[in-house]
């Protein structure tokens, strides 16, 4: 995951000045990629690793 959503925010908390509401749609987004490979990956380790013989 590259790290664009987490970078914006803070350049705009440390550099411009700018409130919580200002960042909230990066952290929105962070959160939701989070969950995304979250579950991407709990298939994967489903499908490789607790399978049935």
């Amino acid at each position: 995951m590259t790290p664009s959503h987490a970078i914006s925010a803070l350049n705009k908390t440390l550099i411009m000045n700018m409130d919580f509401v200002s960042i909230l749609p990066e952290i929105i987004a962070m959160v939701v990629l989070t969950i995304l490979y979250f579950f991407i990956g709990a298939i994967i380790f489903k499908q490789r690793h607790l399978k049935l013989k």
